[in-house]
């Protein structure tokens, strides 16, 4: 079925031998369009030349070993290179740069920043993976590994002894995947064995095994041996450790990564059918969807790569498990469905929306890969696993219905128009009928712009499609000339957006359309289909429309502001000739679909077109700039589309009304004020005049003659005018541009035999592409030349003139010189050659390798431009300096003269831009630009077919940007004196007093720094540091000038890329940026990288004079804060491995073309030391610098700070300490400044990190470690005896010396969980290793000493204790993990030296209960405990002996505030520590923690410390565990809520490790099941059956008998439910009678008795004792049993026989505990201990539930079922007045419970739990399990559809429960039901229907000689009555399933249901609210669904949804 394309594929023709003929070498991959220049012809040459040179100096640079800036600077140029030409390499050549490259990376210690930069060379070198094979190519995984480690997972960096920049971990991650396809697979074991033994799912280090292995392993096999040696090692066990994982953890994410890609690279290897249920529904689990009425959303899974999971649900399907994926997929969508609508809008949406288009763009893109695709080495998918065209319609259909509900959401648009350009491409039947007619709907009606907007974007996606010819739908293309007359009115002026969205619809239509009137074509082609005759006949209304949209752009440019008129700009305004957003994107919309629909027309609709626009602009006159600039636009595009006919109409006239004007008025030159029609007039000739320069030649002398009259005008607007028109002259002869823009090949159309509808949506590839190129010839070039002599060369003289003093001139002549030159500049930047002599010597060192690039030249290759020049001599080529020095010269005298004069400098600022730059665009332009085209592609790409076939306009459009990315890619070949004396000059300008002047100078000199050569800023940094050093009051600008210049800045966005995003486009990579990769571009001068410039100028800033000033001091915080973002460690030693050698010499031999040939190198190793002393001597002086300016004590606090912060960046670890830096922060430790003492203790945690002695370290095994035998033949993760021998073990714990130093200690808690390393690398012990505990002063280096001396010192360690106790900030203040790092590192490296220093502050602070001294207490305590890694048991053990002490009083001094501080040390403490070593701790807290001692605050407190502690020792503490599960066990019902709270945190804790993995549970730690079976029976209190706790009035067999469906609790509901909601103390007291009367029904009486009484106004008593008459005889059969005439009278009464607690007693009995007894023990005042007591023990297992489903990867077994039934019973449907804690409790661990994933094989032991709670007698259970039932199955709605017993048995429940004898429980069970039928659980089948006809036919008629007495008939009349209700509620369910369509069994269910709206109630109230529903989500859909419905439906409904009028 997709043979509709397959008719228009047009292969590359394969000409790789001619180009191997032509180059010496079979390139790789070229950039085709390269080929489609006019200069095509050259390229060859030129990139042989390049390439020749990147190959020779490249491996040059890698044998000298420069990396700076040698290999830097040829690695940028190897990225332009490609992004020039493409891979036009040989295949040798590609594979030696990448092993370059790789080996580069691979160098140990390499500085990171030159890591990122080769890292972006290789991401270009393999991102085409199909160019090179495994066999080509081979790369090992190791040293990607161990770079990973190192930058990933950096000590280093966390201590801030190493700086890497913030993209390194993308980018690493990104080329390591690129690689992974290269790996061997034989690597795959050996990464097994790498990574196997970090996955202990407990521990952090699972997150980096598993990361690891997405990254890594190799997935992509193309033949069995592969598949066994690589993926098929490891999937079941990885795949099954993932299903063991239940409550997503964001390692999760990680195998969701890898099984992603390996199923996209193993289609049809893998069967995921038995899968797929599994994977759906934990994906389901991610959006976090609310469902249900538990409003609690449990975090169980963190939201996942849904790109990645996309990606693995269209791998699955094909082959045989299709049509299972397919329908897990459907179902998918089906239960997701009603989210996507758009009033459904929450933090879901965006996810729902991602997901959906990535879905369908990965569907699409592998039918692209099966049927599309070139082949590869890679193969392609089996052909039974391909996908069919029958899945692909029905995928269509499973997506469809979602996407057009996302077409009007608020953030959907733009993404459900991509998703219907997908579908569309892929079944245009399916999609496009629906959304022509939705979109006509919404083209009549713009009062819905929302759904206007939506359908014209999904239109303009699908355009391609609709217009491309299909035998499938062939109705396409005639709807769009009909849409395109119903888009004309949605262009307004007013409202943007919408006439955004319909200037993007026009357009894009005639992009695809030639403009013809072909209805006379049908005579000329008998061939013609019907459906073609129709459309010539249609085409007949085009020239209409392009009038009337002519005319809809003439109202639009008459209403554009009219804030930039003429004079405001006159009088001198700022903002001349600048728009506001709306005005730049309405006139950028305009021009583009104006300019787009002349270039398509054909000649006879032009002519009228170029007439309406002729008439439009010669008979009227706009004031105002944007209408001026739209107008010139509007022109511009005329003449762009046929400049011959424009030229002839507009140039002779409007230069013959110019001439006129002036000889109306002799004097008009001399005029200020502009003359309106003079602009207006030139503006139209300025945009006439952007056509061809051959053009041009004609009309010479007119415009001469204009350009004579008007270049000398005195009024601004004038003169600028006419420059514009000079420049667009120049422009116009001297550029390369296409001049046939049509969207059909120029020779095509010449035919007279063509038939445009034939071409409606075509395509073309490049190769298919016919350009014809505007190439300037001599003629056009001299007179280029010409106009330069005769207007640029006088200005230039009188410029001179003016420069030597021989004239003068004022502000406005001097301005219009400048605008003058300015212009000429501009338009002539191809004729001003680049003078490259007069060199400038680079200050610096000179490289062995030639920087010397290549250059891309464009119009300087043309032999007419050579003669030309040739022929002018010097005068060609001394131009560009001439005017560079009359300008300059002219500069110094305005500097003089007129300093003020801010308009002629910052024209001068411009010309020298111009002047440096070389350009025909600036960067920001093209940027623009690209950024257009790639929307525009991205638009109208076609996914399914790829290549490269685009319309005509887009393919010409990349062309002319591969011209103009050519010219960006110019590269200053030298410095020049030029270019020295402008760098100069702005650089003087740039600290100018006036901020317009300095902001201008200094983003031209930005540009020229990135332009100009290595080194060349040392020719400008003593400038602009010798303006630091003056006087800041004299010279404040020229010092905000050099902040400036030093924080460097930020090119603004462009306006035109702003009005993308305000138009929803999104943001798109600009291809110019990886020219400069790498590159100073993101420098500054404040920081380039290199050793000898922050040498200069970080001490200049700390010794610059001071200023106050609150500008100077926000620039230098500025500067401070980028430095700070920005700093990346430069290398002091460089060093080249000799794999990089090697890989280098291997270019230099290799044989492919251009040979490069040998060269030698001398003196390499030599030059890389001095290279190396040199940077250590610029380092070692840098630190001194700064040293000698902090320590002359001048500094203001704010510099001191500054520099501390330089210094900071000096602590490095491969560089010795400098003993005055450590002096300098450890004296600045107990400094005055809070902020100052900060950042010291940060870099003393550096320095302690930088003096750390190296222990010895051993490789063991486990067996010589353990002693134990290892199995290595299988996996079992756990704990296992093979690893008992390091878990904690009370018998047998190391308490001797001996014992203690004779142990080899395991510290990392993952070994051995998972599985054993081969090795471990463990620590020596101290007898066999020669570290020094205890050392002399004498024996320590100077740095050291420094620190010794202070530490050693009481006073010194007094006062540091004294400020860490201060209170900074108060309850701000947290515990700092930096001073815990801190005195880790004193403690390690000094040992106890310091301890009794420390000791006695310690002691004094622990006995303070303040806040911060007990903070202060807590990261001593913790830095110590840390610190005590290495010492011997002799030191371990004595201080334990007074630290236990201390840690009780701190124990007894804990307080709320620093009960968090606690537990973050006691975890520092105990983390990555063997827990053999800390068995003090560990005992010291397992002693008695719940004593009682301090109250419940202390118990709780103590559980958390445990909990802390024994968390970070993970599996390795079961003992421990087990002790204080038997402490806690027994006192599970504690009083005290904050004890039972924490003991649910700590039994969550306790049982975290309970867990099945493999198939392996652990033997060692506490087992949950055992424990539920252990405290269950003490439940029994509130288990047995009828009891119910959960609400205030309890729950009895007479109050169940007692619902609303009773009249006189009918009429007592509302004061019911207002008396619930009132405050406690506003109720009345409860009436208590002698009655065995549950409360709750006598209190329900006196409502409604009250309620009954009220409504007749006041009655006597007489009266009422009337009513009670009458209404027990013939109410009698209402009144539940048990009451009688005698006790409704004492109730109505208000006759009491006991005296009423007082509201306090009721207050106090709800607040306290046992407010949850029995109504019988409430009426008594007898409290029943047991049943309290198994209350609180239920509400700490539902903490425990809660807790264990936040951290617990296994949260939910079958015995935690056993406790549903009891959380059900236990939850209150009305939650007024009842126990609030367990009420809560109830209803969060029902959610977490619900939103569990369930393992397959327990689903049917949860359904059947739900059947037995279904059956309770309590319908406060039955009606919270439907509760719990809905979220439970949502959550795990795939694998609950695929166990068909589990489906079968919950539809019988919930069909049993909507028949419930209570109301509340029929209702919630009639929404379940309608949410299971809405997700595609249950269906309308044939059991349901049965169910509905069998009640709904039962007949309820009440007679009205019922007797009171006749029980069993009112019994038989409420059964009938509820059963007939029932029947009602399943039709309701059935209707409201389907909340936004229309099924075919709607209709009739409605008219069912209709027959039932006179039933007695609750039936009635049931219809009517279901017709309300069903009209509310129907309501923006009934104009297209009521088209289901017959006439008589029709009628009915209407009836039944619209209300009756008021007076009918």
């Amino acid at each position: 079925m997709l043979d509709h394309i397959q008719d228009e594929e047009i292969m590359e023709v394969d000409d790789s031998e001619e180009r191997e003929n032509i180059l010496g070498f079979r390139p790789q991959k070229e950039i085709v369009y390269n080929k489609l220049l006019p200069y095509s012809a050259d390229i060859d040459e030129e990139s042989n030349e390049a390439l020749a040179k990147i190959k020779l100096n490249l491996s040059k640079s890698v044998l000298a070993k420069e990396l700076r800036p040698s290999v830097l600077h040829w690695t940028r140029q190897l990225i332009k290179y490609i992004r020039l030409y493409g891979l036009k390499f040989s295949k040798e050549d590609h594979v030696i740069f990448i092993n370059i490259y790789l080996e580069l990376i691979a160098i140990p210690d390499i500085e990171v920043t030159l890591v990122e930069l080769f890292i972006s060379a290789l991401t270009k070198l393999l991102k085409k993976r199909e160019l090179l094979s495994r066999s080509e190519l081979v790369i090992e995984w190791r040293p990607l590994h161990d770079l990973c480690q190192r930058i990933l997972y950096s000590k280093n960096e966390a201590m801030g002894l190493e700086w890497f920049p913030s993209s390194i971990d993308g980018n690493l991650k990104a080329i390591i995947r690129l690689c992974a396809v290269y790996f061997p697979s034989s690597a795959t074991q050996e990464m097994l064995d790498e990574w196997r033994p970090l996955l202990c799912p407990f521990d952090i280090t699972v997150a980096q095994g598993l990361k690891y292995m997405e990254l890594f392993l190799p997935t992509l096999s193309t033949t069995e041996e592969e598949r066994s040696s690589s993926w098929k090692l490891w999937f079941d066990e990885i795949f099954t450790v993932w299903e063991s994982i239940h409550n997503g953890p964001a390692f999760e994410a990680h195998l969701i990564g890898l099984f992603a890609r390996l199923a996209l690279h193993n289609v049809g290897y893998i069967d995921w059918g038995p899968h797929c249920g599994k994977i759906l529904t934990r994906l389901l689990r991610t959006f976090r969807l609310p469902v249900g009425k538990l409003n609690h959303m449990a975090k169980v899974s963190v939201p996942l790569q849904h790109d990645a999971i996309a990606r693995w649900t269209v791998a699955m399907i094909g082959g045989p498990s299709s049509d299972v994926v397919l329908q897990h997929i459907e179902n998918m969508f089906k239960s997701i469905e009603s989210y996507y609508y758009p009033s459904n809008y929450g933090k879901w949406t965006q996810i729902l929306l991602s997901f959906l288009q990535s879905i369908t763009y990965k569907f699409t893109y592998r039918i692209h890969k099966e049927r599309y695709k070139k082949d590869s080495w890679e193969g392609k998918t089996p052909k039974s696993h391909q996908i069919t065209d029958a899945q692909i319609s029905r995928f269509v259909k499973i997506v469809k219905p979602v996407t057009f509900l996302a077409l009007y959401s608020k953030l959907g648009t733009m993404q459900a128009s991509k998703v219907l350009q997908n579908l569309a491409t892929l079944r245009p039947e399916l999609v496009l009928p629906e959304l022509l007619e939705k979109s006509y709907v919404a083209l009549e009606t713009l009062t819905e712009p929302h759904q206007l907007k939506g359908c014209m974007s999904a239109l303009t996606s699908t355009l391609r499609t609709t217009m491309r010819y299909s035998k499938w739908y062939t109705e396409g293309r005639s709807h769009v000339i009909p849409l395109l007359f119903r888009a004309l009115p949605a262009i307004d002026s007013n409202d943007l957006p919408k006439s955004l969205v319909a200037f993007h619809f026009i357009s894009t239509c005639f992009t695809l359309m030639p403009i013809k009137d072909c209805s006379g074509s049908i005579q000329q082609h008998p061939d013609l289909t019907e459906e073609e005759k129709n459309l010539c006949l249609a085409t007949a209304e085009l020239p209409d429309f392009v009038i009337q949209f002519l005319d809809r752009i003439f109202s639009v440019v008459e209403s554009l502001n009219q804030e930039h008129s003429t004079q405001s700009v006159e009088s001198g305004n700022d903002n001349e000739g600048k728009f506001n957003a709306q005005e730049t994107i309405m006139i950028s919309a305009i021009h583009s679909s104006v300019a787009i629909t002349l270039i398509q027309c054909s000649d006879e609709i032009y002519q009228r077109c170029l007439q309406k626009i002729f008439d439009f602009t010669s008979n009227r006159l706009i004031d105002g700039t944007s209408a001026v600039t739209s107008v010139m636009n509007l022109v511009a595009a005329a003449a762009k589309a046929k400049p011959v006919i424009a030229s002839k109409k507009f140039i002779p006239y409007f230069c013959n009304e110019i001439k006129e004007l002036f000889r109306e008025n002799p004097h008009l030159h001399l005029e200020e004020k502009t003359d309106k029609q003079l602009q207006w007039n030139l503006a139209v000739l300025c945009g006439v005049c952007k056509c061809s320069g051959r053009l041009l030649l004609e009309y010479k002398e007119e415009i001469f003659e204009i350009l004579d009259l008007t270049l000398k005008v005195e009024a601004k607007l004038a003169y600028q005018q006419a420059c514009k028109l000079a420049k667009e002259c120049l422009t116009s002869l001297t550029s390369y541009y296409e001049t046939e823009l049509g969207s059909v090949n120029p020779g095509k159309t010449k035919d007279k035999a063509y038939l445009p509808i034939r071409d409606w949506g075509k395509c073309v590839s490049p190769w298919q592409l016919e350009m014809t190129w505007h190439e300037p010839d001599k003629a056009e070039i001299l007179m280029g030349f010409e106009m330069i002599d005769r207007y640029l060369l006088p200005e230039l003289e009188i410029l001179s003139n003016y420069a030597c003093s021989q004239i003068d001139l004022s502000k406005d002549e001097l301005l219009r010189n400048l605008t003058i030159i300015y212009s000429f500049t501009v338009g002539s930047c191809h004729l001003l050659p680049d003078n490259e002599e007069n060199k400038v010597e680079i200050k610096g060192r000179k490289n062995i390798v030639d920087l010397k690039s290549w250059n891309v030249k464009t119009l300087s290759l043309t032999e007419q431009y050579k003669k030309v020049v040739t022929e002018r001599g010097k005068k060609a080529f001394g131009l560009r300096r001439h005017i560079f020095e009359t300008v300059k010269n002219g500069l110094w005298r305005v500097m003089e003269t007129k300093e003020d004069d801010v308009k002629s400098i910052l024209k001068i600022v411009a010309i020298y831009s111009e002047c440096l730059m070389f350009h025909e665009l600036y960067k920001n332009e093209f940027d623009k630009h690209w950024t257009i085209f790639a929307n525009g592609k991205r638009a109208m790409q076609d996914t399914l077919r790829g290549n490269k076939r685009h319309q005509r306009l887009l393919v010409i459009d990349r062309v002319i940007l591969q011209h103009q990315l050519r010219t960006l890619a110019y590269n200053r070949t030298q410095y020049n004196e030029i270019t020295h004396n402008a760098m100069l000059d702005l650089l003087k300008l740039s600290v100018s007093h006036y901020s317009a002047v300095r902001i201008a100078a200094q983003r031209v000199f930005f540009r020229g720094m990135q332009l100009n050569p290595y080194k060349a800023e040392q020719h400008y940094l003593p400038l602009v540091l010798e303006n630091l050093r003056k006087d800041p009051v004299e010279n404040h600008k020229q010092l905000k000038g050099t902040l400036h210049l030093l924080h460097g800045q930020i090119d603004p966005t462009s306006s035109a890329v702003m009005s993308m995003h305000l138009v929803g486009l999104s943001k798109v990579s600009l291809p110019s940026e990886s020219l400069s990769a790498g590159g100073k571009n993101s420098s500054y001068l404040a920081y380039l990288h290199q050793w000898d410039v922050i040498s200069q100028v970080w001490p200049a800033l700390i010794n610059a004079p001071h200023s106050d000033r609150p500008s100077i001091v926000k620039l230098y915080n500025k500067l401070a804060f980028k430095i700070q973002s920005t700093y990346n460690t430069i290398a002091i030693q460089v060093q080249v491995s000799p794999g990089a050698v090697k890989a280098a010499e291997n270019m230099l031999e290799s044989s492919s073309q251009p040979q490069v040939g040998e060269i030698t190198l001398t003196g390499v190793e030599e030059r890389l030391r001095e290279q190396n002393k040199e940077n250590l001597m610029l380092y070692n002086k840098l630190v001194d610098d700064l040293m000698d300016t902090v320590e002359n004590g001048k500094l203001s606090w704010r510099y001191k700070h500054l520099a501390s912060g330089f210094l900071s960046f000096m602590l490095r670890w491969d560089a010795s300490l400098n003993p005055r830096v450590a002096r300098f922060f450890t004296s600045g430790l107990i400094d005055d400044a809070l902020s100052f003492r900060r950042v010291c203790i940060i870099a003393m945690a550096s320095i302690l990190k930088i003096q750390q002695r190296k222990r010895k370290r051993v490789m063991l095994t486990p067996e010589e470690i353990g002693g134990i035998p290892v199995s290595t033949s299988s996996i079992h993760p756990g704990d296992r005896h093979d690893n008992k021998w390091m878990q904690y073990d009370s018998t047998k714990l190391p308490k001797t010396a001996e014992e203690y130093d004779s142990t080899i200690f395991i510290e990392k808690t993952h070994w051995g969980y998972y599985q054993w390393p081969k090795k471990l690398k463990t620590y020596a012990l101290l007898k066999d290793d020669d570290y020094k505990i205890d050392r002399t002063v004498d024996e320590m280096p100077e740095d050291e000493k420094v620190l010794f001396e202070y530490f050693s010192d009481p006073a010194f360690v007094s006062q540091l204790m004294k400020l860490h106790a201060l209170e900074n900030v108060k309850g701000k203040d947290k515990y700092d993990a930096k001073r815990v790092e801190m005195f880790k590192g004193l403690f390690r490296n000094f040992a106890d030296s310091f301890l009794e220093n420390f000791r006695n502050e310690l002691e004094q602070l622990s006995k303070d209960s303040h806040e911060s001294s007990q903070r202060a207490v807590a990261e001593l305590t913790a830095g110590l405990v840390m610190g005590t890694k290495h010492w011997n048991f002799e030191k371990v053990n004595s201080l334990w002996q007074w630290l236990v002490p201390v840690l009780q009083s701190t124990v007894d001094n804990m307080s709320v505030e620093t009960l968090k501080d606690w537990d973050l040390a006691y975890g520092h403490m105990v983390q990555n520590r063997d827990p053999r070593k800390l068995h003090w701790l560990f005992e010291f807290l397992m002693k008695d923690p719940l004593s009682g001692k301090g109250g419940s605050f202390m118990d709780a407190t103590r559980l958390y410390l445990i909990q802390g502690g024994m968390h970070q020792q993970e599996w390795r503490v079961s003992e421990i565990l087990h002790r204080l599960l038997t402490v806690i066990e027994e006192r599970l019902d504690h009083q005290y809520k904050n004890v039972r709270d924490r003991m649910g945190s700590v039994l969550a804790s306790i049982f975290y490790y309970d867990v099945t993995i493999l198939g392996e549970h652990g033997r060692f730690p506490p087992k949950r099941e055992a424990f539920i079976e252990r405290i269950f029976h003490r439940l029994s209190p509130i288990s047995k059956k009828g009891t119910h706790i959960g609400s205030k009035a309890s729950e009895t067999d007479i109050a169940g008998a007692c619902s609303r469906e009773f009249p006189i609790y009918e009429m007592a509901e509302d004061v019911v439910m207002a008396t619930a909601a009132s405050d406690i103390s506003e109720v009345e007291p409860p009436l208590l009678l002698d009655s065995d009367i549950p409360e709750q029904v006598i209190n329900q009486l006196q409502q409604g008795l009250r309620k009954m009484f009220s409504s007749d106004g006041d009655l006597s008593n007489q009266d009422k004792e009337m009513m009670l008459k009458q209404f027990m005889e013939h109410q009698q059969q209402f009144i539940p049993p048990g009451v009688n005439q005698e006790l409704l009278r004492d109730i109505a009464f208000g006759r009491r026989s006991q005296s009423p607690k007082s509201n306090a007693g009721i207050r106090d009995e709800l607040e306290s505990d046992d407010t949850t007894a029995t109504s019988s023990g409430r009426g008594t005042g007898i409290v029943d201990e047991e049943r309290s007591s198994a209350i609180r023990l239920l509400k700490t297992l539902m903490k425990w539930i809660i807790s264990a489903q936040r951290v617990c990867l296994q949260p939910t077994i079958a015995a935690t079922l056993k406790l549903l039934p009891l959380i059900c019973k236990m939850s209150p449907v009305d939650t007024q007045g009842s126990d609030e804690e367990l009420h809560h409790d109830t209803r969060v661990s029902l959610s977490c419970l619900a939103q569990s994933y369930i393992p397959p094989d327990q689903l049917k032991l949860v359904v059947e739990t739900i059947g037995q709670i279904s059956e309770s007698s309590s319908w406060h259970a039955r009606h919270t399990i439907l509760k719990f039932s809905q979220i439970f199955i949502f959550n795990n709605l795939f694998t609950l559809q695929e166990k068909k017993d589990c489906v079968a048995l919950i539809k019988e429940i919930i069909l049993k429960l909507v028949a419930d004898d209570q109301l509340e429980v029929r209702e919630m069970a009639t929404k379940t039901l309608s949410g299971l039928l809405q997700c595609g659980l249950l269906s309308i089948d044939d059991r349901l229907k049965e169910f509905i006809n069998k009640n709904c036919k039962i007949r309820v008629k009440r007679s009205k000689k019922m007797k009171p007495e006749s029980e069993n008939i009112v019994k038989n009349y409420q059964e009938k009555l509820r059963n007939r209700h029932a029947g009602v509620l399943a039709v309701s369910a059935c209707i409201l399933s389907s909340p936004y369509s229309i099924p075919e069994y709607l209709p009739d269910l409605l008219m069912q249901l209709s027959n039932h709206l006179h039933d007695p109630q609750p039936i009635e109230s049931t219809v009517k609210k279901t017709f309300s529903e069903f009209r509310r989500t129907h309501h923006d859909t009934w104009h297209q669904d009521k088209l289901k419905f017959t006439s008589d439906q029709l009628s009915i409904l209407t009836d039944l949804l619209v209300s009756p009028c008021y007076y009918a």
